[in-house]
């Protein structure tokens, strides 16, 4: 392949390779900057359970509060003189769905030293979205059975704590889900004999979230292929790009490597060879052979003296290009120059060793 082609086609590989390389980057960046599958997630259902504890403080009649009952508030102090009864509100309620089961209310009376005193109880069964439970308490009572208890154990008899606690063991359903809620809720009043005073402490209401989710994981796809897929095509495509490349770069030296003699003859002045079969220079009919380097010296010989180019091959890679002028062959100087001139040198020794006489 002459070097014109090779440099067109190590051009054509190039271009080739760009493409290859363009393309697969361009996949690569959106194969490698996403995972290959997609994890997506649904809520089946979201309840909210809410347990309440409302306190309201029946007075006896006064001066001080304006009313004849008082809800809690940190600004306001409840004094225990006044405080006639406790009614208690407790509220179990769904956002949606159904809960059955049961629950228990306890008033603990519960000493400074940790002794405890149970002193009321009541039972709450639901099978319902919401339920309620309203019960009293005598604190005048309560702070009675405590002063008593104390003095029993010769122990103080100026406070004590009343712990309201709500426990439950619920199955909450919604649709074809179910789950189960273990309650627990404390609310606690400390009660101040020396001091008169009652103070609350805890949540009356407690807010809890039940939710459930179910997670599904699908393949990502680019280009109508999965992003694995897309990652091979793309290593593929950039592996086959940079190969044209290597093949564009061994072509393109290759051509420019310096070209022969015989090349550059063949080449540029092929209208000035005439091939021929053998005239049996290699036998010696020429007396002397006058070797010139460059083409264009032999086919300036050729003008000059009016005669073609003559190109004999002896082998499938070897020809000698010469001119013949009588017993002178002006040829081009080959690779295989050396060896013919040997060659040539021998066989005029040789016929004149045949005409010396002996």
């Amino acid at each position: 392949m002459d070097r014109e082609r090779l440099l067109r086609l190590s051009l054509l590989l190039a271009i080739a390779s760009i493409i290859l390389i363009g393309v697969g980057a361009f996949i690569a960046v959106g194969a490698f900057t996403r995972e290959p599958y997609i994890v997506s997630e649904k809520t089946l259902y979201r309840i909210t359970r809410v347990s309440e504890l409302n306190l309201t403080f029946v007075l006896e009649p006064n001066e001080i509060y304006e009313g004849e009952v008082i809800q809690p508030d940190s600004s306001i102090p409840i004094y225990l003189s006044l405080v006639r009864l406790l009614m208690v509100n407790y509220t179990y309620s769904l956002s949606q769905g159904v809960a059955s089961g049961g629950m228990r209310v306890n008033v603990l009376l519960i000493h400074p030293d940790g002794w405890v005193k149970k002193y009321y109880e009541t039972p709450i069964n639901t099978d319902s979205r919401s339920v309620s439970k309203v019960f009293s308490l005598n604190l005048s009572d309560a702070t009675e059975l405590m002063i008593k208890l104390s003095k029993q154990v010769k122990a103080k008899q100026d406070m004590f704590t009343l712990r309201i606690v709500v426990d439950g063991d619920i199955t909450i359903s919604h649709q074809q889900y179910a789950r189960r809620d273990s309650l627990s809720h404390a609310l606690d009043l400390k009660v101040l004999v020396g001091y008169n005073k009652i103070e609350i402490s805890g949540n009356q209401s407690m807010r809890s979230v039940f939710e459930e989710k179910s997670k599904s994981v699908e393949t990502a796809r680019l280009m109508g292929m999965s992003v694995d897929s897309a990652r091979g095509v793309s290593l593929a495509l950039t592996t086959g790009g940079v190969t044209l490349t290597l093949v564009s770069i061994v072509l393109r030296v290759n051509a420019r490597k310096p070209e022969r003699p015989e090349e550059i003859l063949e080449s540029r002045y092929s209208q000035a060879i005439v091939e021929v079969s053998s005239i049996n220079m290699h036998s010696g009919n020429y007396r002397n052979i006058v070797y010139i380097e460059k083409p264009e010296e032999l086919i300036k010989l050729s003008k000059i003296l009016e005669k073609p180019v003559l190109k004999e091959c002896y082998d499938t890679k070897k020809c000698d290009y010469y001119i013949m002028d009588q017993d002178t062959a002006f040829m081009l100087k080959t690779n295989g120059y050396e060896q013919k001139r040997t060659e040539h040198e021998q066989v005029r020794n040789r016929k004149q060793g045949q005409n010396d006489p002996e």
